[in-house]
């Protein structure tokens, strides 16, 4: 296995025989240099340094250092510069015993260079980064007035392994501005601006009550942190506390030797040059979390700070906090309503980001009484936050919300609640408060727990019009395969749908993640439905020549069926490459999670070879035959937890 890092790996420990006029004391301190790219040839090594202080008056005797070297570490062999041999013994379990020269009072110090090698055959796991690894130095010395004195002192020092201390994002932004937030922010100096490269992120209030917090996109090994100074002004973070949490509500203080840790931050104010400098601290005991906080107990001038994360993925399902679709157009304009008579505001004009350089530079509400705009999800979802924008402009906005509230239901037809607050009050979610603010979205936490299809956004105070920006964050909480990594068919939606024209039979599917429930079904009227085998979660693809059906199942394989899916059998990679390759191969179609509309006008339309026509919407499966002119609801998805 090839070990990587991001330096040389050298680790420098100090032990000094300190002896007084009746006695000895041994100090041992350890200090290692940060890592780089390490290749498998090149050779490990740390130095034991052993001295006398300075005034030492008794000599030091039969000095033993034993070291327990980890598993994945073989000792290969000893040297110093001053051509001393030195003698060792294999206690056995990676235990090496070295045995050192006597050393007088006066004698200068003897800097042991020990050299190891790495047993590559052995697979560390990623992020164990940092092993401890027990020294132990014993002596005695000459008492005077006659006889002897032992002392013996026992040092743990830490072997960082490397392949999980990758950037995290800060400062190349794969962290983004939703993932951050503070308990308190100055306008200009958000959560978002604490990256190198930005000036920093400022508390608005000074007390050691303030902290930043990064929500991380997937559950996240913690192996080193860093901090920088306020770039444009000599104001810096001196000291803090780091704390983690899975949940975001339970949080625990990083803690070693059973003490939470205060860490040294920045003291660097000599020049901007030195404000870039990092403060970087591995982590003795590597944390795995969800969300992070850094915590600041003590500070110069303003309380400012910049900071960069380092680790490695724990796994790879992302967690409920990605953009829902507003900015990026995933969620389609047809998923935009609202109730507003006026030629000037258009739906679409409510998405964050979008530069609207028409008047009124983004959705309005005239009156900002009772008017609302309606987003349709499709399917249910959890919505943790929402960010709000004022109307569009380069410096500042002209006009912007500054307090809206939030209804949500699971259908379009009424059930309408106000998102509450702690109090059972409706929430007042708070915009904001000038222009220049108003330029960059605002984040803003959902209280408690909201599952909704459909929301509704009703501003009601606001400074010059009702205009406003927004984006919605979350995830979807429909059953879903979380996981497609090794899907033979890549990655597949939880809804798709296959007619095979020449029979007339329509294969649908929504995965559900119970096992004992089925998640396909054949129909050929959409009248009588049949179940297919329960292990079955899509079906992928139908041969026009051979009439086999295919499907994949819950263990990701690819699966066939001759006799319309009422027995299946396994196939090979190999053969569903080959059938892939094959004239007369129809695939399945992929069908969006979001699909506004109650009737199929979204061109998810098929017709078989006897004229009859299906088609899909946001509420289910229509039907239309060749003598009818409209469409009927042979089937409804469900959604909304029923």
């Amino acid at each position: 296995m090839e070990i990587k890092t991001t330096q040389p790996i050298i680790f420098i420990l100090w032990t000094i025989a300190q002896i007084s006029e009746t006695t000895a004391e041994l100090n041992i301190g350890a200090s290692h240099i940060p890592f780089g790219e390490v290749q498998p040839s090149e050779v490990l090594h740390f130095t034991v340094t052993v001295a006398q202080v300075e005034g030492a008056k008794l000599d030091a005797t039969n000095i033993k250092l034993q070291i327990a070297f980890p598993w994945f570490i073989s000792f290969t062999g000893v040297n110093n510069d001053n051509g001393i041999a030195i003698s060792t013994i294999d206690l056995g379990h990676g235990n090496i015993e070295f045995s050192l020269p006597d050393m007088s009072a006066s004698e200068d110090m003897l800097a042991l260079k020990i050299n190891m090698g790495r047993n590559l055959s052995i697979d560390l796991h990623s992020g164990w980064h940092s092993i401890v690894t027990p020294m132990k130095l014993q002596y005695s010395t000459v008492l005077i007035g006659g006889g002897e004195g032992k002392k013996q002192l026992t040092y743990s020092m830490p072997f960082i392994v490397p392949g999980c201390a990758t950037e995290l994002g800060m400062g190349n932004r794969n962290i983004e501005f939703y993932q951050l937030e503070a308990s308190s922010s100055l306008p200009e100096l958000r959560p978002d601006k604490a990256r190198l490269g930005e000036d920093a992120w400022c508390a608005r209030e000074e007390n050691t009550n303030q902290w930043i917090q990064i929500t991380l996109k997937h559950e996240t090994r913690i192996t080193a942190i860093a901090t920088y100074a306020r770039k444009a002004k000599e104001s810096y973070v001196k000291k803090y506390k780091l704390q983690y949490s899975e949940n975001g509500v339970d949080w625990h203080d990083y803690s070693e030797d059973g003490f939470a840790k205060v860490f040294d931050g920045n003291d660097q104010t000599a020049s901007p040059q030195d404000r870039d400098t990092a403060k970087k601290h591995w982590l003795t005991n590597p944390i795995v979390a969800n969300y992070i906080r850094f915590r600041p107990v003590e500070w110069e001038i303003a309380l400012c700070m910049r900071l960069e994360m380092y680790g490695c993925l724990k796994r790879t399902q992302e967690n409920c906090i990605r953009p829902l679709g507003m900015e990026n157009g995933h969620i389609p304009d047809a998923s935009l309503s609202h109730n507003v008579q006026e030629a000037h505001s258009f739906p679409s004009n409510i998405r964050l980001n979008k530069k609207v350089t028409n008047y009124p530079f983004g959705w309005l509400a005239p009156t900002g009484m009772s008017e609302w705009i309606q987003i349709d999800l499709g399917s249910t979802h959890k919505i943790d936050k929402v960010a709000i924008q004022g109307a569009y402009g380069e410096q500042e906005s002209s006009f912007y919300v500054t307090m809206f509230k939030m209804k949500y239901s699971n259908t379009s037809s009424g059930g309408w609640q106000y998102v509450k607050d702690a109090n059972g009050q409706p929430a007042e979610f708070r915009g904001p408060t000038q222009g220049y603010d108003a330029v960059f979205p605002q984040l803003l936490r959902i209280p408690g727990q909201l599952n909704a299809r459909f929301i509704r956004v009703i501003p009601e105070e606001f400074f010059g019009m009702s205009v406003m920006r927004i984006e919605l964050y979350g995830c979807m909480v429909e059953d879903k395969v979380n996981d497609q990594a090794g899907s033979p068919v890549g990655n597949f939606s939880r809804r798709t749908a296959l007619l095979v024209e020449s029979t007339g039979d329509l294969y649908a599917c929504m995965y559900i993640q119970n096992h004992q429930q089925s998640s396909c079904m054949r129909t050929q009227d959409g009248n009588k439905w049949h179940m297919l085998d329960a292990n079955i979660i899509s079906v992928v693809a139908y041969d026009i020549n051979s009439k086999d059906i295919f499907a994949i199942n819950r263990a990701l394989s690819i699966v066939k069926s001759n006799d319309k899916g009422e027995t299946w059998a396994a196939i090979s990679s190999e053969e569903w490459v080959e059938t892939l390759q094959l004239d007369g191969i129809k695939k399945m179609v992929n069908i969006p999670d979001i699909l506004p509309g109650n009737q199929p006008d979204n061109g998810l339309t098929f017709v078989d070879d006897n004229s009859n026509m299906w088609g899909i919407s946001g509420a289910g499966i229509h039907t239309k035959t060749k003598d009818s002119g409209s469409w009927t609801t042979a089937a409804k998805w469900k959604c909304c937890g029923k």
